[in-house]
């Protein structure tokens, strides 16, 4: 088994101590490489979903001086017998990523992955905005177990989870416009309420809006320095 440094989350988080966060095209670096792992779930004989994908769950490897990401955690994964689950399932995953299909117990496919795509994403580029909201969901599901009117107050705290995420994603999606316009539409694509709206896994990779971004050459002796700034990267 390949040895890997860290968590793309121990990285967000040694960043956000220092003052720092991802560049753009840095997130980038990292979102592309876990959607093309995504799109070989999907495109497996029996497909699979995540379900489950945040930055805890993607790890770092380095190895012949370059950065890989590995998507890890199989717990949540579901296999396709069809397009769609039946409905009903247990909600599976974490707080702030979860699609609303899922989060609802309803029937969930592929698409499902695509809105956990587009919130890593966000994770990514606002992590301590992201972790606010996972708190703030957080305490919203904490205050459900301490009611006894389950089937009421379950309703409404669906409701409040959905606004506050809602609102999150209205706020982000703005900022990102800011950094780049085309990439900001496409993500908000992904966060489609309607779950067929949502491009695929394979779509995404060849939009134009991310295809700049797999051609981008990146700084890797940067990107080395920044996950393991105690490993002496060798020069070429």
């Amino acid at each position: 088994m390949e040895k890997c440094e860290m968590t793309l989350k121990d990285h967000l988080r040694k960043l956000a101590g220092s003052g720092k966060r991802l560049e753009i095209y840095q997130a980038m670096f990292y979102w592309t490489q876990t959607l093309d792992a995504l799109k070989h779930l999907h495109n497996l004989r029996i497909p699979m979903i995540h379900k489950d994908i945040k930055a805890e769950n993607v790890l770092l490897s380095i190895r012949d001086n370059l950065v890989r990401v590995k998507l890890a955690d199989y717990d949540t994964v579901k296999k396709l017998d069809n397009d769609y689950t039946q409905p009903g399932l247990v909600t599976k995953g974490t707080l702030g990523l979860i699609s609303p299909e899922v989060l609802t117990r309803q029937s969930h496919g592929r698409p499902a992955d695509i809105w956990n795509m587009a919130m890593f994403l966000l994770q990514l580029l606002f992590v301590v905005d992201f972790t606010k909201l996972q708190k703030d969901l957080k305490d919203l599901q904490q205050m459900r177990m301490k009611t006894k009117d389950f089937v009421n107050k379950d309703l409404k705290d669906l409701q409040q989870m959905r606004m506050k995420t809602k609102d999150f994603v209205n706020a982000k999606i703005a900022e990102l416009k800011e950094m780049d316009n085309e990439l900001a539409d496409l993500i908000r694509l992904c966060l489609s309420e309607d779950p067929s709206k949502r491009p695929t896994a394979t779509q995404i990779l060849k939009d134009p809006a991310v295809a700049e971004y797999i051609k981008r050459e990146i700084n890797m002796d940067e990107l080395i320095r920044q996950i393991r700034p105690d490993l002496e990267v060798p020069k070429l």
